[in-house]
């Protein structure tokens, strides 16, 4: 004979797929937020970078985890290839997209005096513009 429950879980007693134990581990060994979903604010002239509100961040971490993250909540999210911020201002303002705490190995298309060998938000997804 076969015995079933119902089992209720307050979110603390849940108990976490291997795959969610996992990704939180990973995101633990490296000590800080990796990925992050964001708005922009504002964006650079050269379309560099840009100002962005961050709006979510990896499981398991707080706002208050991610590089670079200033009082406001915002932090600089770089295009390095020049593939996603090459658009005017008003054209990206308001706009969602992901970017991905990277290490720069080179100076390949960056200023060496600032972006060489320091930890940059990189963004790798950005939403298209709204057309009505």
């Amino acid at each position: 004979m076969r015995i079933s429950r119902s089992v209720l879980w307050t979110e603390a007693q849940r108990p976490q797929t291997p795959r969610v134990q996992n990704l939180a581990r990973q995101s633990a060994v490296a000590g800080m937020c990796r990925d992050i979903r964001f708005v922009i604010v504002g964006a650079d002239i050269s379309g560099e970078f840009a100002t962005c509100d961050v709006v979510a961040v990896d499981y398991g971490f707080q706002q208050s985890d991610v590089y670079g993250i200033d009082v406001n909540g915002t932090v600089e999210v770089y295009d390095p290839t020049g593939c996603f911020f090459n658009e005017p201002n008003a054209s990206l303002t308001g706009r969602m997209g992901s970017a991905r705490l990277r290490q720069p190995l080179g100076v390949y298309g960056a200023d060496p005096v600032d972006h060489y060998n320091v930890p940059q938000w990189e963004v790798y997804s950005l939403c298209c513009l709204a057309v009505c």
